[in-house]
């Protein structure tokens, strides 16, 4: 039995994290005149917030040798991928779906108010109004890549000449 079956499991993690510090710029030591050194109140410089990526997979593949030339093969895969970044997660793929008017909209879209006059609303997006009509059919670059879980399982069966 040993020598018919093979059992391969697998596991894989992919992890960043980029960080922007902000400092200012000048000379701290210059305490008086015109070049004076004066940092106060909400000037004072701040930290971008941290941004994460990261992609877990996990494999396991089953074989098993039904004859001299024939091998069966199962394999279950798993992959989780996840990413925050400030600069994108506010972002839509298209960047163009308000609500107005009686048409209100979910997050991560925009609902402007209930008075605002309604545009017609666009084709590409059913029971949504629109910003900019033109733009519903572009993809901005940039624009959030969001987190996903994904299964797949495969059977295969393979055939040694």
């Amino acid at each position: 039995m040993r020598k018919r079956f093979w059992f391969s499991p697998y596991y894989s993690l992919a992890a960043g994290i980029g960080n922007v510090r902000s400092r200012a710029l000048g000379d701290p030591t210059i305490t008086s005149g015109p070049n004076q050194f004066v940092l106060t109140g909400t000037n004072i410089p701040q930290d971008y917030p941290q941004t994460v990526t990261r992609i877990h997979e996990v494999a396991a593949v089953f074989k098993y040798k039904l004859t001299e030339k024939l091998m069966p093969k199962l394999e279950y895969r798993y992959q989780q991928f996840d990413n925050q970044d400030y600069q994108t997660t506010p972002m839509t793929p298209y960047m163009g779906c308000v609500g107005a008017g009686s048409i209100v909209v979910s997050a991560p879209c925009v609902n402007v108010g209930a008075n605002l006059s309604v545009k017609s609303p666009s084709s590409s997006y059913p029971g949504f109004v629109v910003g900019d009509t033109g733009a519903t059919r572009y993809i901005f670059l940039g624009a959030d890549q969001p987190s996903y879980r994904a299964h797949v399982i495969t059977a295969t069966l393979e055939y040694h000449f």
